[in-house]
């Protein structure tokens, strides 16, 4: 018996490491999870997919790949990559603020401590009426290793707000580019006419 309960004790803390890390894997075709509420749809045209979320109520249209990962832990409630973008969404309680406003103060944040997040450029785009962060990271800093040289790191930020609910979507991805380009049109695109927060809410 004594045995068996050691057993236990080994194989649970496994079990539920497993479970915290559970991912869904898109392979071109629809997804639904109903444990996490998360739907992906690829458009018939297989330039985009669409993620949804019934629980939190969000949809975000990313570009169309057939290796995007979306992986859950306690941080997010949308951890995706395609091994070229990682894609980050938090959920917080509203701070009352306007999205200019804290993006503003995220961005006075980088800027006052440009070496402990080893910044390089960081600045404000508005575009489709909307606000949009993008910091430029030195990635052999970042990664603390030198088959990075002359790599950057682009993260791009943008904010929505539902009621007292704040949601941060972040989209990084790395530029071998010597001067990075921060003018990504396409990826301003999924970040605001492609980034919404009341899908499939109950307005009643």
């Amino acid at each position: 018996m004594r045995i068996k309960f050691i057993i236990l004790l080994i194989i649970l803390p496994i079990l539920l490491f497993a479970e915290s890390f559970k991912s869904i894997y898109f392979n071109g075709a629809f997804i639904y999870d109903e444990e996490s509420g998360i739907s992906i749809i690829p458009a018939e045209n297989k330039e985009v997919i669409v993620v949804t979320n019934l629980n939190y109520h969000y949809a975000i249209i990313l570009p169309y790949a057939i290796n995007w990962e979306i992986t859950f832990n306690d941080k997010y409630v949308l951890l995706a990559s395609n091994k070229t973008i990682d894609v980050t969404l938090e959920l917080i309680r509203s701070d009352n603020k306007t999205s200019e406003e804290f993006l503003k103060n995220l961005l006075q944040m980088y800027l006052n401590n440009k070496e402990k997040y080893y910044i390089i450029e960081a600045k404000i785009f508005r575009y489709n009426s909307e606000y949009i962060l993008a910091t430029v990271i030195d990635a052999k800093l970042l990664m603390n290793d030198d088959k990075y040289e002359g790599i950057k790191q682009i993260n791009y930020f943008a904010t929505k707000i539902f009621k007292d609910e704040r949601f941060n979507l972040c989209m990084s991805f790395m530029q071998k580019k010597n001067k990075a380009e921060l003018e990504n049109n396409a990826m301003f695109d999924y970040l605001t006419l492609g980034f919404n927060v009341d899908y499939e809410r109950n307005t009643e």
